[in-house]
């Protein structure tokens, strides 16, 4: 890996303070007025951005903006139902008129139990297609909108790979629950709690998130509801915003073969600027402490970090006629960190089917999905109790000693401080996740008896299970003073859905109204067991011996099992008043098991107003 010496590191630093404040000198505010081409009414909501660039601004309730741009750059101005439009700056002023786009405010937009006219959308949604997507080998599905999405964060919690995916919508927090937004995927709740992550025995790696056992690749579109007016019809468990996932169908036509590449490598792209082996000596020599010096030059980031790569394979066959239509995919992704021992590899296989019967009445469908991964977990925290992990002890190491004695065995040093390749290479910790999801649906539709009356249901199946093994070598640091410590944990959910709802249209008043009515149950079980264990005569069978060890302590082993419920009734109306006013209405009453023994039903109204 290159270096950077601290003399280049000072001159790019200052090349870069250089760049930014001539930047600074050529922006100016851009302010202007957009509105209507039809009309010459303002346009609220509509938003501003810099081409290229991170900077943004939204139209007030007077159509007006204001933004930091260089002169010659491009302003794209774009909102729901008008054509984006992308105009030059020239100039300190900048007015703008938008024509309405008729094909788009006729496109279907997903919703919560069903779609809606992008022109009769009341409440606040971001919807990415499959084309907007972020490109690349990417292992979890919500990370393809990040940046894509107003309102909605997405981050990582380190750079692990799979590691944990937080999504924030508006900015939503909680001290003691989850901040997490509801994903559903098509149609049905899921379960996306992370993986199990470490422990004061476990080597420490972070949580995984349970999301990435679905194929980016297999996803056709991604909403988000972020107001209340959108998740409502979820009920409590839409307070942090609702996530919709729409997977790929099948197409009519003949067979269809596809197969997606990709390739990607990842480095660190800015390394502390620790001492070197001379600054450090001369800074020990200052002390008279040369006694703790050596003769090695070691960076021991160097020695911690690596070229990271990823790389996945899809392949995808879909076919079918009017009436019926499947779509099958096969995927594999492998990423290896930009750290020692990290790094995740996944199996996904998915079968969409559709079949259409009874003259179009009933329409029966089927999604399947299975998923392999297997972590390899680097010993980020935790590890050593008070020592801190891997990062720490890299921070903490003496430059000027060697990562390997003479005979090749590991350098030793203090108590306090512990090599970290050693503990890198030698801590065995591993995940493998498995999970299975089934969802079947029926849409019936009613029209030749009740004009306007449709049906649907849903009927969903999902396990997901974890097994992590960790297991600390006697000769290791972290291990050595137990003899060796081996951990075993398991975890596993299986989640249960059955809903059904029904639409009904019809005019009143010369304008259409939208009703729509329905039922929901789900059932949560979950169990779980681990188990630790010391003192092992050989490191042979790493973790896979736990009755190899001594007698085990308080607290080593453990077991829990649980079940939860949740029984929910909801109903939406939606009304259009001359095309150009619209109201709408929802709520839903859950009966969780959940909520407190006084209080375990809750209703959750809205309304909203369109114009």
């Amino acid at each position: 890996m290159n270096y950077s010496k601290p003399s280049a590191s000072k001159w790019l630093w200052s090349l870069g303070l250089f760049v930014l404040a001539s930047a600074a000198a050529f922006a100016q505010s851009v302010s202007g007025k957009v509105t209507d081409a039809a009309t010459g009414e303002a346009l609220p909501g509509v938003s501003v951005t810099v081409k290229g660039t991170a900077g943004g601004a939204v139209t007030d309730g007077a159509g007006m903006y204001k933004i930091s741009a260089d002169n010659g750059a491009t302003l794209v101005f774009s909102t729901i139902g008008y054509r984006t439009k992308a105009v030059a700056v020239a100039g300190s002023s900048l007015n703008v008129s938008l024509a309405e786009d008729v094909a788009q405010l006729e496109e279907a937009v997903v919703i919560g139990y069903g779609t809606v006219k992008k022109k009769d959308l009341t409440g606040s949604s971001a919807s990415v297609s499959s084309e907007d997507f972020n490109q690349g080998a990417i292992a979890s599905p919500v990370a393809l909108i990040q940046g894509k999405a107003a309102g909605v964060q997405v981050s990582t919690t380190n750079g692990e790979p799979g590691s944990g995916v937080s999504v924030r919508v508006r900015g939503g927090t909680s001290i003691s629950s989850s901040n997490e937004p509801l994903y559903v995927i098509d149609g049905m709740p899921v379960q996306v709690g992370s993986t199990m992550g470490g422990g004061e025995y476990e080597s420490g790696g972070s949580t995984k998130s349970a999301l990435n056992r679905l194929n980016p690749a297999d996803i056709e579109s991604i909403t988000v509801l972020k107001d209340a007016s959108a998740t409502a019809i979820y009920g409590a468990r839409g307070a942090n915003g609702v996530v919709l996932i729409t997977t790929k169908q099948g197409r009519a036509g003949k067979m269809n073969v596809d197969y997606a590449y990709r390739y990607g490598v990842a480095n660190v792209s800015k390394k502390l600027d620790l001492l070197s082996s001379d600054e450090y000596k001369a800074a020990v020599s200052q002390y008279g402490l040369s006694n703790v010096l050596g003769s090695a030059s070691t960076d021991w980031q160097d020695e911690i970090f690596q070229q990271g790569s990823t790389s996945s394979h899809d392949i995808s066959i879909n076919g079918g006629t009017n009436k019926s239509n499947y779509r099958f995919s096969l995927g594999y992704y492998d990423e290896q960190g930009v750290v020692l021992s990290s790094g995740t590899q996944r199996v996904t296989s998915r079968m969409n089917m559709n079949q259409s019967t009874l003259d179009g009445m009933l329409n029966l469908g089927m999604n399947m999905a299975v998923a392999l991964i297997d972590d390899d977990l680097s010993p980020y925290t935790q590890t050593g109790g008070y020592t801190g992990g891997l990062f720490t002890n890299m921070m903490k190491m003496n430059p000027t000693e060697p990562v390997y004695n003479a005979d090749g065995s590991y350098r030793e040093f203090t108590f306090a401080i512990r090599n970290p390749v050693q503990a890198a290479l030698e801590i065995d910790d591993v995940a493998r996740s498995n999970s299975i999801q089934i969802n079947g649906f029926a849409d019936l539709d009613l029209n030749r008896y009740v004009a306007g009356l449709t049906g649907r249901m849903n009927i969903g199946y999902e396990r997901y299970n974890t097994i992590r093994k960790t297991y600390l070598p006697r000769a290791t640091p972290y291990g050595q003073a137990d003899n060796g410590i081996a951990a075993q944990k398991f975890g596993e959910n299986a989640s249960k859905v059955l809903e059904s709802y029904l639409n009904y249209n019809k005019d009143l008043l010369g304008n259409p109204l939208t009703l729509m009515a329905g039922y929901s149950w789900q059932q949560l079980d979950f169990e779980g067991f681990g188990a630790r264990a010391k003192q092992f005569v050989t490191d042979n069978y790493s973790y896979n011996n736990l009755d190899g060890g001594g007698l085990a302590e308080l607290g080593d082993k453990y077991s829990f099992r649980g079940r939860s419920r949740l029984i929910s009734f909801f109903g939406r109306a939606n009304y259009d008043i001359a095309g150009k006013y619209i109201l709408t209405a929802s709520v839903r009453r859950d009966g969780s098991s959940k909520f407190g023994a006084d209080n375990k039903w809750g209703v959750f109204p809205s309304a909203a107003f369109a114009w």
